[in-house]
């Protein structure tokens, strides 16, 4: 895949011959607009293809921002678990973006116990715990 990205960026930044010699002249700033517009393109694409489109996104380290929003949803998580948790500390999470954010969360709970939570936040800032999953390993 990345073969095809470098083979087609260097097609866009490598002087092709004219072909024609009756085709219009175009000045060096147009034909350094389109080159750098074909490179922003190609950058672009680069990136949709490295990830799923509407997948979630790579595991990322907890911020103090997630650590507060899973600290909100603590409660619902306990409520949906079947076993009471002698810790409550989130690891990594994932995100995507949909209409709001859905989250997976890997919490630990205990020593060596951790849980996965799904759950989602909405555009007006409500927020759902859809699922928990328990007995997890880091």
């Amino acid at each position: 895949c990345n073969h095809f990205f470098e083979a087609l960026l260097a097609s866009f930044l490598r002087p092709s011959p004219p072909r024609y010699t009756s085709a219009p002249s175009y000045s060096p700033d147009t034909m350094a607009a389109s080159r750098f517009a074909a490179v922003v393109v190609l950058a672009l694409l680069a990136v949709v293809a490295a990830q799923s489109i509407g997948g979630y996104g790579t595991e990322q380290p907890v911020t103090s921002d997630f650590v507060t929003l899973c600290e909100a949803l603590k409660a619902q998580v306990q409520a949906q678990a079947t076993h009471s948790f002698s810790t409550y500390v989130p690891v990594t999470y994932r995100a995507q973006l949909v209409n709001g954010v859905n989250y997976l969360a890997k919490v630990q709970v205990g020593p060596a116990a951790y849980v996965h939570v799904w759950f989602y936040v909405a555009t007006d800032g409500t927020r759902t715990v859809k699922s928990v999953q328990e007995n997890h390993t880091l």
